[in-house]
C-alpha cells in the first residue's frame, strides 16, 4: 500500500513539473531614451528550416498588437525609430529524476523509481534596435515547454509576458 502511494505521489509530482511555467527575462541598454521611440517596424524575418511560418504571423501579429497598445505606431514608410526582430528556437529535451527509499529498522534500501521525461523547449527573443544607431536598446525573452503545435493564445501570452517588461523603468 505505501507503495503505491508513493508512487502516485511521484506521478503527481511528475506531472507539476511538467506544467512549469514560462520563464521571461529582458536587458536593455540604460543609456538609451526610450521615451523618444514613438514608431516601429520589423526587420525581414527569414523562416528558421523546418520552423512554421504560421506561427512567424502569430508571433509578428502579437508583437504588433503589444507595442501599439504601448503608444508606439507601426510604420512602413519612412524610417521607423525602432526596429523589432525576433528569433525562435526548440530544442529537444531529457529530464530524468531518480527517487530512492529506504525501509525498515535498519534503513535497509528496498527500491528506486526512475522517471524520464522527453520535452521540447521553446525558446522566443525580442529584440528593438534603434534605427538610427543601428544598435541593440532592449531585448525580452521568454523559455518554457514547448509543444509540436503551439496555439495562438500561447504565442499572444508569451509576447505579452515578454513585452511587459518595455519600457523598462
Amino acid at each position: 500500500m505505501q507503495a503505491v502511494r508513493f508512487t502516485l505521489c511521484l506521478l503527481l509530482c511528475g506531472g507539476l513539473i511538467s506544467c512549469s511555467s514560462v520563464a521571461v527575462k529582458s536587458d536593455f541598454d540604460a543609456t538609451a531614451n526610450f521615451a523618444q521611440y514613438k514608431t516601429f517596424d520589423f526587420i525581414p524575418h527569414r523562416n528558421a528550416p523546418g520552423g512554421n511560418p504560421f506561427n512567424d504571423k502569430r508571433i509578428e501579429a502579437a508583437i504588433e498588437q503589444e507595442l501599439t497598445a504601448k503608444g508606439l505606431q507601426k510604420q512602413t514608410a519612412g524610417k521607423p525609430d525602432l526596429l523589432v526582430a525576433y528569433h525562435t528556437n526548440i530544442k529537444d529535451k531529457i529530464d530524468v529524476d531518480t527517487y530512492g527509499y529506504r525501509y525498515g529498522r535498519y534503513g535497509r534500501r528496498v527500491g528506486t523509481y526512475t522517471t524520464v521525461q522527453k520535452y521540447q523547449q521553446g525558446t522566443v527573443v525580442v529584440d528593438l534596435v534603434d534605427a538610427k544607431e543601428r544598435e541593440l536598446v532592449w531585448r525580452g525573452w521568454a523559455k518554457g515547454e514547448a509543444g509540436d503545435s503551439v496555439s495562438k493564445e500561447k504565442i499572444d501570452d508569451t509576447i505579452v509576458m515578454i513585452l511587459e517588461k518595455y519600457p523598462p523603468q
